[in-house]
């Protein structure tokens, strides 16, 4: 019984260190999630300040919008005003314009009125030369001076209208004169203050580039902080993504730290379940064994002091075990609202940063209408450079597209030279298969010769037919590797094709003059192939040639 109770009181032992252990691991942890839910507030600090920051610079950046807009709505009126210049300037031109040309012909009038007066002068000159020549005569002779007085009367009437006509013109002429000179007085005045309000357009077009110079600084500015709050989102949102998978981690760590404290519980619920019936057991048989209830009991209750004390002390680590579990849960909970929040505060964040985006494609629009509007008077120099852009335009697509033919040829190039390098071994058989051709036919011009002389060879004659026939067959299979497709790249594979073409032509040819028809029936059975190669050798001798 000692014995027994010392092992019980040994695992009792032994469990008890088991859960002082486990206990100060959970301490342990429960301080480390301690320390990343301080960490985690201090994020979230952080964050709030950030977004503090971010609502203040959201504000300067509205403000800066206000700003921009009235910038624009006085560009525009200013824009109007100078539109109504504009119309004012043309009504001025135009009305110049009808002066001028009403100036002109004035002018025109008065040329032909002073050429008429210069006719009515060489007239009355030519008169009173004529009246001069009269009186000399009339001082002459003053017999005839009645006559004279009665022929010159009507000249010195005429003079007189001509000379009353003429004082009449010149007067008419200075009144013209004087009337051409107000309306030129009156133009030039126009004139003066067309091109002083051109000054002032000019002036006021270069405060209005000046303007937009400045807008254009402001904007770029803009899209530099916005480039720079769009980072500070970013490794906002990269930081609570890393946050949210620490808190994932931390969570599955708790989550099997739970398992474990859940089965560790079970185990010791076990245990203890175990030895109740171990000592409830014992208690028995020592009734039994000594027939003594008095014993029975105080053994029994000797016995169950400590088990009601290790179980107090258990249901104390449970109930420790629950707070923790419960203190984790509610920093889980904690850790997932501030997510949430954080989540909620860039989604809005993003939603202000695309509403600035699409307020700065309004502004640049507005100013890029304000700037054509300003640019009307003056629409056909920038049509010019339109359609010089144009040009440019199409010259560099047409660049690029050479560019790109030029490539592909390269590749073609390249991809012939491969195809060559590779046939390189195939040029070496067919050179090999004409050299054996070739001693074949001098031993087949050899064998003929003998024939003629009168000795019989017509066993090796017959041979020798055979091997070229063979050798006309693996020339005919290799022929459609020889049929090249990049005909101005490798003239070279054409004319060795050809020349081969034509030895077999020759070989043909002589069998054909020396052998008669028969044997060339036997050996190409004067088909199509005859015909093809005397094509292939014609056209080879033509390449010669």
């Amino acid at each position: 019984m000692n014995k027994v109770e010392n092992k019980r009181q040994t695992e009792m032992v032994e469990v008890r260190i088991q859960l002082r252990n486990e206990i100060s691991s959970s301490s342990s942890k429960e301080s480390a999630l301690e320390k990343a839910l301080k960490e985690s507030q201090e994020q979230v600090v952080l964050a709030e300040t950030s977004r503090d920051e971010l609502s203040e610079r959201v504000a300067q950046l509205e403000a800066d919008s206000l700003s921009i807009s009235r910038s624009l709505a006085e560009r525009e009126a200013e824009g109007s005003s100078f539109q109504k210049h504009l119309k004012q300037n043309d009504s001025t031109s135009s009305q110049h314009q009808a002066k001028d040309l009403e100036c002109d012909k004035l002018r025109a009038q008065l040329d032909t009125e002073k050429a008429k007066a210069a006719e009515l002068s060489s007239k009355v000159d030519t008169q009173n030369s004529q009246i001069e020549k009269l009186q000399a005569q009339v001082g002459e002779s003053g017999k005839n001076e009645n006559k004279h007085l009665a022929a010159v009367a009507p000249l010195t009437l005429d003079n007189e209208s001509l000379l009353s006509s003429k004082s009449k013109k010149t007067s008419e002429i200075v009144a013209h004169e004087n009337e051409v000179k107000d309306s030129n007085d009156k133009a030039r005045k126009d004139e003066a203050e067309i091109m002083s309000k051109d000054a002032k357009f000019v002036k006021s077009s270069s405060r209005n580039d000046e303007r937009d110079s400045k807008d254009q600084s402001e904007l770029e500015k803009m899209k530099i902080s916005n480039a720079e709050l769009k980072r500070e989102l970013r490794a906002k949102k990269t930081a609570m993504d890393k946050h949210t998978a620490e808190s994932l981690r931390m969570s599955k760590v708790n989550n099997a730290r739970d398992s474990r404290h859940q089965q560790d519980l079970d185990d010791i619920q076990r245990i203890n379940e175990q030895l109740k019936l171990s000592l409830e057991a014992t208690a028995v048989r020592a009734a039994l064994a000594n027939k003594d209830r008095d014993s029975y009991r105080l053994r029994s209750s000797n016995h169950t002091v400590p088990l009601f004390e290790k179980l107090k002390t258990e249901e104390e680590l449970k109930d420790a075990l629950r707070s923790q579990h419960m203190t984790i849960r509610n920093c889980r909970a904690d850790m997932d609202t501030m997510t949430k929040k954080h989540n909620d505060e860039i989604r809005r964040l993003n939603l202000k940063l695309n509403e600035r985006d699409s307020l700065i494609h309004k502004l640049k629009d507005e100013i890029a209408l304000l700037r054509s509007m300003e640019a009307g008077h003056n629409m056909q120099p920038f049509s010019q450079e339109i359609s010089l852009n144009t040009e440019i335009a199409s010259m560099r697509i047409q660049l690029d597209n050479q560019k790109y033919e030029m490539r592909k040829l390269k590749e073609e190039r390249s991809n012939i030279l491969r195809e060559h390098r590779a046939l390189a071994p195939i040029n070496e058989e067919v050179e090999q298969m004409r050299k054996e051709k070739v001693t074949m036919t001098k031993k087949l011009e050899a064998l003929r010769a003998d024939a003629r002389n009168g000795c019989g060879h017509q066993d090796e004659i017959s041979e020798l037919k055979k091997d070229v026939r063979a050798k006309h067959r693996e020339l005919v299979k290799v022929r459609p590797l020889l049929t090249f497709n990049h005909i101005p790249v490798l003239h070279i594979r054409a004319i060795l094709a050809k020349f081969v073409f034509c030895v077999i032509f020759l070989v043909v040819y002589s069998f054909e003059q020396w052998s008669g028809p028969v044997l060339v029936q036997g050996m190409v059975g004067r088909t199509v192939v005859l015909e093809r190669i005397r094509r292939e050798s014609h056209g080879f001798l033509l390449l010669v040639a």
